[in-house]
């Protein structure tokens, strides 16, 4: 069974793909290499809270900027 790994991301809406980034030493980030399957959930803080959840594999893992 695959190691879960949580470390905290960015992420934005570019209004086709939800862009997610994280720091370059991010121990996902192999992981992600070897598997691209993700499981996102995003949330409100406020109660009743809307949630979205989604399963889905990443289209270009680990691509590096700079």
């Amino acid at each position: 069974m695959a190691r879960r790994t949580v470390s905290p991301i960015a992420f934005t809406w570019n209004g086709s793909e939800i862009v997610l980034c994280t720091t370059k030493n991010a121990p996902e980030l192999p992981a992600l290499r070897q598997n691209p399957m993700v499981a996102l959930t995003i949330d409100t803080e406020v109660h009743p809270p809307k949630i979205l959840l989604r399963r889905s594999a990443t289209t270009s893992p680990a691509r590096q900027r700079g």
